[in-house]
Protein backbone atom coordinates (compact mmCIF):
# COMPACT_ATOMS: atom_id res chain seq x y z
CA UNK A 1 0.00 0.00 0.00
CA UNK A 2 3.10 2.51 0.37
CA UNK A 3 4.14 1.40 -2.23
CA UNK A 4 2.40 3.30 -4.70
CA UNK A 5 3.53 6.89 -3.37
CA UNK A 6 7.11 5.80 -2.67
CA UNK A 7 7.77 4.55 -6.09
CA UNK A 8 5.67 7.23 -7.31
CA UNK A 9 7.73 9.71 -6.12
CA UNK A 10 10.62 7.94 -7.05
CA UNK A 11 10.05 7.43 -10.94
CA UNK A 12 8.87 11.35 -11.42
CA UNK A 13 12.17 12.28 -10.69
CA UNK A 14 13.72 9.55 -12.94
CA UNK A 15 10.93 10.05 -15.69
CA UNK A 16 11.58 14.24 -15.37
CA UNK A 17 15.90 13.40 -15.71
CA UNK A 18 15.16 11.54 -18.81
CA UNK A 19 12.64 13.87 -20.13
CA UNK A 20 13.61 17.40 -18.90
CA UNK A 21 17.15 17.15 -18.51
CA UNK A 22 18.02 18.30 -22.28
CA UNK A 23 15.96 21.33 -21.96
CA UNK A 24 16.87 22.59 -18.26
CA UNK A 25 20.61 22.04 -19.88
CA UNK A 26 19.68 23.86 -22.56
CA UNK A 27 18.01 26.88 -20.83
CA UNK A 28 21.19 26.93 -18.40
CA UNK A 29 23.67 26.82 -21.28
CA UNK A 30 22.27 29.21 -24.08
CA UNK A 31 25.05 29.31 -26.14
CA UNK A 32 26.06 26.12 -26.38
CA UNK A 33 25.55 24.00 -29.09
CA UNK A 34 23.04 20.92 -29.11
CA UNK A 35 25.98 18.69 -29.08
CA UNK A 36 27.76 19.96 -26.30
CA UNK A 37 24.53 20.00 -24.37
CA UNK A 38 23.71 16.33 -25.35
CA UNK A 39 27.75 15.98 -23.70
CA UNK A 40 26.62 17.84 -20.87
CA UNK A 41 23.37 16.20 -20.03
CA UNK A 42 25.36 13.15 -20.17
CA UNK A 43 27.18 13.61 -16.94
CA UNK A 44 25.07 13.51 -14.38
CA UNK A 45 23.99 10.22 -16.11
CA UNK A 46 27.57 8.82 -16.23
CA UNK A 47 28.15 10.03 -12.83
CA UNK A 48 25.11 8.32 -11.50
CA UNK A 49 25.95 4.83 -13.47
CA UNK A 50 28.97 5.20 -11.40
CA UNK A 51 27.56 4.98 -8.13
CA UNK A 52 24.86 3.08 -8.51
CA UNK A 53 26.99 -0.23 -8.18
CA UNK A 54 29.05 1.46 -5.53
CA UNK A 55 26.22 2.29 -3.45
CA UNK A 56 23.94 -1.11 -3.63
CA UNK A 57 27.27 -2.79 -3.00
CA UNK A 58 27.59 -0.64 0.30
CA UNK A 59 23.81 -1.11 1.29
CA UNK A 60 24.32 -4.94 0.79
CA UNK A 61 27.47 -5.32 2.60
CA UNK A 62 25.61 -3.34 5.67
CA UNK A 63 22.39 -5.26 5.23
CA UNK A 64 20.57 -1.82 5.56
CA UNK A 65 17.45 -0.89 3.14
CA UNK A 66 15.93 2.19 4.32
CA UNK A 67 18.61 4.73 5.04
CA UNK A 68 20.01 3.78 1.49
CA UNK A 69 17.16 4.93 -0.40
CA UNK A 70 16.40 7.87 1.75
CA UNK A 71 19.61 8.94 1.99
CA UNK A 72 19.83 9.43 -1.60
CA UNK A 73 16.29 10.48 -2.25
CA UNK A 74 16.96 13.12 0.13
CA UNK A 75 20.63 14.05 -2.62
CA UNK A 76 17.91 14.38 -5.61
CA UNK A 77 15.31 16.35 -3.45
CA UNK A 78 18.34 19.13 -2.69
CA UNK A 79 19.47 18.29 -6.47
CA UNK A 80 16.12 19.84 -7.69
CA UNK A 81 16.16 22.42 -5.29
CA UNK A 82 19.60 23.65 -6.11
CA UNK A 83 18.62 23.31 -9.99
CA UNK A 84 15.16 25.45 -9.44
CA UNK A 85 16.62 28.34 -6.70
CA UNK A 86 20.35 28.99 -8.42
CA UNK A 87 20.83 31.30 -11.19
CA UNK A 88 24.99 30.02 -11.60
CA UNK A 89 24.75 27.02 -14.15
CA UNK A 90 27.17 25.53 -12.34
CA UNK A 91 25.44 25.28 -9.53
CA UNK A 92 21.78 24.09 -11.25
CA UNK A 93 24.69 21.27 -13.35
CA UNK A 94 25.63 20.15 -9.65
CA UNK A 95 21.70 20.18 -8.87
CA UNK A 96 21.50 17.76 -11.90
CA UNK A 97 24.59 15.66 -10.95
CA UNK A 98 22.79 15.29 -7.46
CA UNK A 99 19.19 14.50 -8.81
CA UNK A 100 20.78 11.45 -10.77
CA UNK A 101 23.47 10.31 -8.38
CA UNK A 102 20.71 10.06 -6.28
CA UNK A 103 17.13 9.19 -7.95
CA UNK A 104 19.28 5.77 -9.57
CA UNK A 105 21.06 5.14 -6.49
CA UNK A 106 17.51 5.38 -4.50
CA UNK A 107 16.23 2.47 -7.26
CA UNK A 108 18.77 0.46 -7.33
CA UNK A 109 18.75 0.06 -3.68
CA UNK A 110 14.37 -0.15 -3.93
CA UNK A 111 14.50 -2.86 -5.69
CA UNK A 112 15.95 -4.96 -3.08
CA UNK A 113 13.10 -4.22 -0.61
CA UNK A 114 9.96 -6.15 -2.28
CA UNK A 115 11.26 -9.67 -1.51
CA UNK A 116 11.68 -8.65 2.01
CA UNK A 117 8.90 -7.60 2.52
CA UNK A 118 6.51 -9.51 0.31
CA UNK A 119 6.12 -13.81 0.52
CA UNK A 120 7.27 -15.35 -1.77
CA UNK A 121 3.60 -16.17 -3.31
CA UNK A 122 2.91 -12.35 -2.96
CA UNK A 123 6.25 -11.09 -4.68
CA UNK A 124 5.01 -11.20 -8.23
CA UNK A 125 1.82 -9.35 -8.17
CA UNK A 126 3.78 -7.49 -5.85
CA UNK A 127 6.43 -6.92 -7.71
CA UNK A 128 3.78 -6.23 -10.61
CA UNK A 129 1.96 -3.38 -8.61
CA UNK A 130 4.91 -1.74 -7.49
CA UNK A 131 6.25 -1.49 -11.01
CA UNK A 132 2.83 -0.38 -12.05
CA UNK A 133 2.94 2.62 -10.13
CA UNK A 134 5.62 3.66 -11.67
CA UNK A 135 4.03 3.26 -15.24
CA UNK A 136 1.92 5.59 -13.59
CA UNK A 137 4.52 8.14 -12.43
CA UNK A 138 5.60 7.39 -16.15
CA UNK A 139 2.70 8.50 -17.76
CA UNK A 140 1.54 11.54 -15.89
CA UNK A 141 4.90 13.49 -15.02
CA UNK A 142 5.71 14.83 -18.30
CA UNK A 143 2.16 16.10 -18.71
CA UNK A 144 2.46 17.73 -14.89
CA UNK A 145 5.80 18.94 -15.33
CA UNK A 146 4.88 20.49 -19.01
CA UNK A 147 1.75 21.63 -17.65
CA UNK A 148 3.28 23.94 -14.69
CA UNK A 149 6.03 24.63 -16.80
CA UNK A 150 3.75 26.50 -19.57
CA UNK A 151 1.75 28.28 -16.74
CA UNK A 152 4.75 29.67 -14.96
CA UNK A 153 6.81 29.39 -18.02
CA UNK A 154 9.70 28.07 -16.29
CA UNK A 155 10.65 24.49 -14.29
CA UNK A 156 10.61 26.20 -10.74
CA UNK A 157 7.46 24.61 -9.52
CA UNK A 158 7.61 21.84 -11.16
CA UNK A 159 11.06 21.14 -9.77
CA UNK A 160 10.08 22.07 -6.12
CA UNK A 161 7.07 19.65 -6.30
CA UNK A 162 9.56 17.05 -7.60
CA UNK A 163 11.55 17.69 -4.01
CA UNK A 164 8.07 17.37 -2.13
CA UNK A 165 7.39 14.17 -3.66
CA UNK A 166 11.24 13.27 -2.63
CA UNK A 167 11.22 13.75 0.87
CA UNK A 168 7.15 12.50 1.09
CA UNK A 169 8.28 8.73 -0.40
CA UNK A 170 11.22 9.25 2.00
CA UNK A 171 9.46 9.48 4.63
CA UNK A 172 7.21 6.18 3.48
CA UNK A 173 10.57 4.37 3.14
CA UNK A 174 11.00 5.17 6.98
CA UNK A 175 7.41 4.36 7.96
CA UNK A 176 7.69 0.97 6.10
CA UNK A 177 10.81 -0.65 5.76
CA UNK A 178 12.69 -1.99 8.36
CA UNK A 179 15.73 -3.87 7.77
Amino acid sequence: HDALPIYFGLVMTLNTIVTWTPQIVKEMRTEHSFSSVGLLTALPALIAAACMPLWSAHSDRRKERAWHIVAPMALAAVGWIFVASFALPDLRMLGLVFCSAGGFTAMSVLWAVPPLLLSPAARPAGIAFVSSCGILASMATPVLIGYLRDLTHNFVAGLFLLAAMLIASSGLVLLTVKD
